[in-house]
């Protein structure tokens, strides 16, 4: 019975469940060390390589068939990306808020759907461009005129497209009790409801 007792006295030792969120996990600095530093080797390489594309293209004239147009089309959507996404996207990450202003708050995210937008319908008008040339070889091939009323007509659809990102698009103020002042988030809030969320970082 001794030996019984004894046995029933000892308590369980205590378990210690840690567990992560990713909040926790982007705090670490290495960690943000890295994620910044590939942020900037893409911005360079990818200012660089498509600027170099869009310059090599519109200086010689040998270069000007109607796939390298497309293509110069493709780069020009690439570097608007770089410029106005890849800065912001780390930083608003990372702060998980939006400390750059109204105005950038509706273009950012319009224009990151606009390159997505023409690069996707570009790459389409690159490949019936190829199928008829591939497919019908006898047939003339599109005019250089008709390739930029296309590249114009992809820009005005991305643009349509993407306007409601620009018009929807808010910035609103939460207090957050970690951190003394106010920190700016920003959402696309839909007309149909004032409370209703469907992109953003708004909380």
């Amino acid at each position: 019975m001794s030996e019984l007792d004894s046995l029933s006295t000892v308590e369980p030792s205590p378990t210690v469940n840690v567990s992560l969120t990713s909040d926790d996990v982007m705090q670490q600095t290495w960690l943000r060390v890295v994620l910044v530093s590939l942020y900037a080797v893409i911005f360079v390489l990818g200012i660089a390589g498509n600027s170099l594309v869009v310059y090599i293209v519109a200086a010689r004239r040998t270069m000007q068939s109607i796939t390298n147009i497309f293509i110069a089309n493709l780069a020009v959507s690439d570097v608007i990306m770089c410029l106005l996404a890849v800065p912001f996207t780390p930083i608003s990450g990372l702060l998980q808020s939006w400390p750059f202003g109204e105005a950038l708050c509706h273009l950012v995210p319009m224009t990151m759907g606009v390159s997505v937008h023409v690069s996707t319908l570009t790459s389409t008008a690159i490949a019936v461009d190829r199928y008829f040339v591939i497919v019908h070889p006898f047939r003339p091939r599109m005019k250089s005129g008709v390739c930029l009323m296309l590249i114009v007509a992809i820009w005005l659809i991305s643009v349509s497209i993407s306007l409601p990102l620009a018009i929807y698009q808010k910035v609103s103020h939460s207090i957050n009790h970690a951190i003394t002042g106010r920190i700016g988030t920003f959402a696309m809030i839909l007309p149909t409801s004032p409370y209703r969320t469907a992109w953003g970082w708004a909380r």
